[in-house]
């Protein structure tokens, strides 16, 4: 809603639309294609022929390879509009002396340190525009607007929409970062200890709330201590610009500096109405003996208040992935056991088939799961598409995602449990006619085993063998300490009658 001073003042002409930066088309596909033909290679040294531009204008190139052009007499304005084509040149800067005075008109002051960009529309019947101002690095329009407007999401104060707006602001400069390079202000100093600490706190926590891994800070780093050393490379405000972005966008999505910031990023401190799932999904998950709730839980504690960090929806499905793999092997050997127990007499033919059919349901379903795009490993996803991802799975609660993930698991599990039944059943079978003590022990001793097939399916072997082979250690690790210890006691007198 407007207020009633911006009823008051000059409207905005009808046809500049407020735009910010993360709209750009940038990296879309153009309709338009570059056509590449031969060429004369000239004589002696040869020189391209420059192409104009209007006094105070001046092209330059981003460090990805875009070209844009920029003036720097006022207004300051910056596009990457073809301003080598004379209609659009002319539109460019009538439009944007047009901006100046609707800004005079409203009482809006332009400081020498803003600049204003323009994006005409393919029919130029349309003009986008939005201002950037160097000294406050914020983002600011020539009328009141709602952040939806905008495409920003909610804060919880006044104070955090400042980190949104920064945000922009430094995807603005990651956009244009070569014709200002000595009037802008990187904060390098400021930036260095923030992914110091991120390493440090990806190193001590295991719920950090910081965006990237301590590798990646360490990384980071030293692309910093770089860009310290020469802050007014294009190149070096381009990926710091990027960064800058990112801890923007982290500040804001963490409330940073509120009453109740994020600080552990399983715990939600947005306020929501609860969800709960429904019986039929509880019914469901104890029939595939617990793995769907699992699933769940774990995508819970994952996309809290709908964010999610890259690495850590990668760690999820790497260890999906392994629990996928390693069912998906242990089903092929259930189901050779239990097609070679279909030959053998006294053995049940519905148990043997029941298990080769779990085994069936464990090989089509890892093979399934693996094999679909949004849940690779490498790439490594970004944010952006494991926040869609989640997003999506989180408008059933993650039900039907968990139900998926659980299929391999849960049916190798059945399908154990089966062949364990057969053997027993087979067992029973066998001596039931002679020795009917052996027969109770045959099938304590079975059913213990049964527990004991189930319980180990169930084991994270890779952790429990690194627990194992730290416990074999430590005593020869104590043992070497001593050692060493009575070494050097015994050569002191030696090193101290030398002195």
């Amino acid at each position: 809603m407007q207020s009633k001073l911006e009823h008051s003042l000059p409207p905005v002409p009808e046809f500049l639309f407020p735009t910010i930066p993360s709209w750009t088309d940038r990296y879309k596909p153009k309709e338009q294609r570059a056509k590449l033909a031969p060429w004369i290679v000239r004589s002696g040294i040869s020189q391209s022929q420059p192409q104009y531009l209007p006094p105070t204008w001046a092209s330059y190139v981003q460090p990805e390879g875009q070209l844009y052009f920029a003036s720097n007499a006022a207004p300051r304005t910056v596009t990457e509009g073809d301003f080598y084509d004379a209609v659009k040149q002319e539109k460019f800067m009538k439009i944007a002396q047009l901006v100046c005075k609707v800004a005079e008109a409203r009482n809006i002051v332009l400081p020498e340190t803003s600049e204003l960009y323009l994006e005409l529309s393919g029919s130029m019947d349309r003009c986008f525009y939005y201002f950037a101002d160097h000294a406050t690095q914020t983002l600011f329009w020539l009328s009141d607007r709602n952040s939806e407007d905008l495409g920003f999401g909610d804060v919880a104060s006044e104070s955090q929409s400042a980190y949104v707006l920064e945000e922009q602001y430094w995807l603005h400069v990651e956009q244009f970062p070569s014709h200002r390079t000595h009037d802008l202000s990187l904060r390098l100093d400021e930036l260095i200890p923030v992914f110091q600490h991120g390493e440090c706190d990806q190193r001590t926590s295991e719920s950090s709330t910081f965006p990237y891994t301590a590798k990646q800070c360490k990384e980071f780093l030293r692309l910093l201590y770089y860009a310290r050393e020469n802050p007014h490379s294009s190149f070096n405000v381009c990926y710091v610009a990027r960064l800058w972005g990112q801890m923007s966008r982290h500040r804001h999505r963490t409330l940073y500096g509120q009453q109740l910031a994020r600080l552990d990023r399983t715990v939600s401190v947005v306020d929501k109405p609860e969800k709960k799932r429904g019986r039929v999904f509880t019914a469901t998950s104890h029939l595939l003996l617990g793995v769907p709730g699992r699933y769940a839980a774990d995508l819970d504690k994952r996309f809290v208040d709908d964010l999610v960090c890259s690495y850590v929806w990668q760690d999820f499905l790497t260890k999906a992935h392994h629990e996928w793999r390693q069912s998906l092997n242990f089903s092929f050997a259930l189901s050779i056991f239990n097609a070679i127990l279909l030959l053998v007499p006294e053995t049940s033919g519905p148990l043997a088939i029941a298990s080769l059919l779990c085994s069936a349901v464990v090989v089509v379903s890892s093979l399934a799961l693996q094999a679909r795009p949004s849940h690779q490993t490498s790439p490594a996803p970004s944010a952006e598409e494991a926040g869609s991802y989640l997003y999506t799975s989180s408008e059933d609660l993650h039900v039907s995602h968990s139900l998926a993930f659980a299929l391999p698991r849960a049916f190798f599990l059945w399908a154990t449990a089966l062949t364990v039944a057969q053997a027993i059943v087979w067992l029973e079978r066998t001596i039931s006619e002679h020795v009917p003590l052996e027969r109770e022990v045959s099938m304590c001793i079975f059913a213990a085993l049964a527990l004991c097939i189930i319980i180990a399916a169930c084991i994270p072997w890779r952790r429990w063998g690194a627990a194992v082979s730290g416990a074999i250690r430590r005593p020869y690790r104590w043992w070497r300490r001593q050692q060493r210890s009575a070494d050097v006691d015994e050569s002191l007198p030696f090193i101290c009658e030398k002195v």
